[in-house]
C-alpha cells in the first residue's frame, strides 16, 4: 500500500492538520481506508523494556466490516501519521470487540474496538524454536542472527551499536522463543564500548520502524543520539490552540522518585553460582557502590544512599564462570536503579521522537533568585517509552505521552549521594552548579 497516502497539509504550514492515515487490509487483500471522521482515537506504545510495539484503535464500523470481513484478527493496518514527516508503521489485528453504539441497530454502525501487535510479535513472542550455535559466535551475533533468519528483520532495521566480545560454548535454544533465548544470552554478554552488561532489546519507531540491541550505559552515553532542542515548561495561563504551535512546549507533567520498597534490591548482596566448566562453586559480592561505579549516569550524584548489604542471598545461578555471574549481576542491578527516578510529559506529538534517545529538559528552579533551573532535575533525560495518541476529531489529534529516566541528579548538596565517576552532563545544560 505504498501508493497510499497520509492525507496531509502538502506545505505541511500547520502541524495539526491531517496527521493520521489508517488502511485495514482483510485476509482477502481488500484495503479499507478508514475515514478519519470515523475513528475515534488510536494509540501505540513504544519502550526500552518492552519487546514489541503494542495499541488499540476504537472505530465506528460503516464499513460493514463484520460482513465484509469477517475480522478474525488476520488482519494487518497500516498506520501513516507525522505533521512534518511521514512517518509508517504496520501492525497486525490482535483482539476484536464490537460495542452497541447509541442506535440499537447493529447495521448503523457499530463500535469497533481492536488491539494491534507490531508484525514481529509472533515470531518474538509467541512461536518456540530449537537450534543450535557452534562455538566461537559472540552473544550478540547470536541474537542477531535471531532476528534476521527468524524474525525476519532486514539487517538495514537491526539497530546493534555496541556487539559483545564473548564467545560462549556451544549454545542451542532448548525450545524458547526468540524473546526468551535473546534475554537470556544478552544477560551475559559485555558490551565493546561500555564494557558492561544490561543489554535491552526493544523495538521503536526511530527510521519509521526499527529492533534495537543496545545496553542502557550506551543509551545513557554521549554515543546516543541526542535531540538538540529544549523541552520547556511556560505559564499555565498561556493558551493552546492552532496558530499558537510552540515546540517541545510540556502540557502536563508528573514525576515519580524513589520507591523505598521498589529499591530494596539495589542494596546488593551475595550471588552464588556454579562454574559448569569447572564444577565448582563460585561467589559473587555486588554492592551499591560498585554498580553506581559501573553506571553510565545523567549527573553527578546518585540517586541513593550507599546502603550496600553483602551479608544477604539474593539468588543462585548456574553460570559458566565468575565473569558471567558477575555480568547477570550487574544486568539485573542496573535495570533496577534505572527505574528509581522518572517523569511523565504530556506534549504535543511529534513524530520524530522515539524512545532510546536523549532529551535535554530545561526544570525550572524555585529559587529565581540564586539558579533558573532545578539543579537536580535539570539536564538530559533518557526517553524510556512514548504513547502515540491520535484523536482526528480533537483541535490538537496529535498528543504524546513521553517517560523519562533520570539516573543522577544534575548537582545535590546532598554529602550521603555517591559522586559518578562514569556521567554524561552535556546537551547545553545551564547550570551554575555543573561548574561547582
Amino acid at each position: 500500500m505504498d501508493n497510499i497516502q497520509a492525507q496531509f497539509d502538502p506545505d505541511r504550514a500547520n502541524p495539526y492538520t491531517n496527521v493520521l492515515s489508517v488502511t485495514m487490509i482483510l485476509d482477502n487483500n481488500k484495503h479499507i481506508l478508514l475515514e478519519s471522521a470515523h475513528i475515534v482515537d488510536l494509540y501505540f506504545i513504544e519502550d526500552i523494556f518492552s519487546f514489541i510495539i503494542t495499541g488499540k484503535i476504537r472505530f465506528y464500523d460503516l464499513y460493514n466490516l463484520q460482513e465484509k470481513g469477517p475480522l478474525v484478527g488476520t488482519e494487518t493496518i497500516t498506520v501513516i501519521y507525522g505533521g512534518l514527516q511521514q512517518r509508517k508503521i504496520v501492525f497486525k489485528l490482535y483482539d476484536i470487540k464490537y460495542h452497541q453504539t447509541a442506535d440499537t441497530n447493529p447495521t448503523e454502525g457499530a463500535l469497533v474496538e481492536a488491539s494491534f501487535v507490531d508484525t514481529s510479535f509472533e515470531t518474538m513472542l509467541d512461536t518456540h524454536y530449537s537450534r543450535s550455535f557452534p562455538k566461537g559466535q559472540t552473544y550478540t551475533t547470536m541474537v542477531k542472527f535471531m532476528l534476521m533468519n527468524f524474525c525476519q528483520w532486514p539487517e538495514s532495521n537491526i539497530q546493534m551499536e555496541e556487539s559483545s566480545n564473548e564467545s560462549p560454548e556451544a549454545f542451542a535454544i532448548p525450545y524458547w522463543t526468540i524473546a526468551m533465548a535473546a534475554k537470556f544470552l544478552l544477560k551475559r554478554a559485555i558490551g565493546k564500548t561500555s564494557r558492561t552488561s544490561g543489554y535491552l532489546i526493544y523495538n521503536s519507531t526511530q527510521n519509521n520502524h526499527s529492533v534495537n540491541v543496545k545496553t542502557l550505559n550506551y543509551l545513557f552515553s554521549q554515543f546516543n543520539s541526542f535531540d538538540a532542542d529544549t523541552y520547556h515548561f511556560e505559564s499555565s495561563g498561556d493558551n493552546i490552540r492552532l496558530g499558537q504551535f510552540k515546540k517541545n512546549k510540556i502540557l502536563e507533567w508528573e514525576i515519580e522518585g524513589r520507591s523505598r520498597s521498589g529499591s530494596s534490591a539495589l542494596y546488593g548482596g551475595r550471588w552464588r553460582g556454579i562454574d559448569t566448566s569447572k564444577g565448582t562453586m563460585i561467589t559473587d559480592t555486588y554492592k551499591f557502590s560498585e554498580g553506581i561505579a559501573e553506571t553510565m549516569l545523567l549527573g553527578k550524584k546518585s540517586l541513593c544512599y550507599n546502603e550496600s548489604d553483602t551479608s544477604r542471598m539474593i539468588k543462585t545461578s548456574a553460570e559458566r564462570n565468575l565473569v558471567e555471574l558477575h555480568s547477570v549481576c550487574y544486568d539485573e542491578w542496573s535495570r533496577a536503579y534505572n527505574s528509581q527516578n522518572k517523569a511523565s510529559l504530556l506534549i504535543l506529538g511529534n513524530e520524530r521522537r522515539y524512545c532510546g534517545h536523549l532529551i535535554n529538559l530545561e526544570w525550572p528552579s524555585y529559587d529565581l533568585k540564586t539558579e533558573i533551573y532545578q539543579k537536580q532535575l535539570q539536564g538530559l533525560w533518557l526517553v524510556r517509552g512514548i504513547t502515540h495518541m491520535f484523536k482526528p476529531a480533537e483541535p490538537i489529534p496529535y498528543i504524546q505521552k513521553m517517560v523519562l529516566l533520570k539516573n543522577a541528579y544534575t548537582y545535590s548538596e546532598s554529602t550521603q549521594l555517591i559522586s559518578s565517576t562514569k556521567k554524561n552532563v552535556t546537551g547545553g545544560v545551564k547550570t551554575k552548579f555543573l561548574d561547582l
